[in-house]
């Protein structure tokens, strides 16, 4: 038995509402997978006329070609990025030693000795209470600042050297599917 108008008019209706509830429902689905998704299709068009070249190249064997292009774009991105963190994590490093050094090193007692900083410690004393302006406290801070960042460094080595590891093993997974 055919709809009438009214008929035919809610079921549009209907039909809308579970479609854009479906969308939502897929936006939420999809939410946290939009960004990679993103890249991975910009990816696709930028590296798109090096795989054409590189599969001319290899006489169009589709599937060498994808695989010397994957891991071309990968080696690309991975190296330089890989040497560049760890050149920061070194940096890192180098300057927690430095800071614990001079600070183990009477460094701190040092620089309460200047004019200008006793000055300034003689203006705070009534604002601050009296721990902290002594120079044994403001050392304790800045070691656990200092040990704290050195602890922060090797968290975070530790995040790269995983994150490393996944981009190999799913650079693998790329190529086997």
């Amino acid at each position: 038995m055919p709809l009438s108008g009214d008929g035919e008019k809610v079921g549009r209706i209907f039909l809308l509402g579970a479609l854009a509830f479906a969308l939502v429902g897929c936006l939420i689905l999809f939410r946290s997978y939009l960004q990679a998704i993103l890249i991975a299709a910009l990816a696709g068009l930028v590296c798109h006329p090096l795989h054409e070249r590189i599969r001319e190249a290899l006489g169009g064997r589709n599937a060498l070609a994808c695989l010397v292009t994957c891991l071309l774009i990968t080696c690309i991105i991975l190296i330089p990025s890989v040497f560049g963190i760890l050149a920061l994590l070194q940096q890192g490093a180098t300057y927690t030693s430095n800071v614990m050094a001079w600070v183990s090193g009477g460094g701190i007692q040092e620089v309460m000795k200047y004019p200008a900083v006793v000055h300034a410690i003689e203006l705070l004393e009534g604002l601050l209470p009296v721990d902290q302006l002594d120079s044994n406290y403001i050392r304790e801070q800045v070691l656990s600042a200092a040990s704290g960042l050195g602890a922060k460094l090797i968290g975070v080595s530790r995040d790269i050297v995983g994150g490393v590891f996944s981009l190999i093993l799913n650079l693998g997974l790329m190529v086997l599917v």
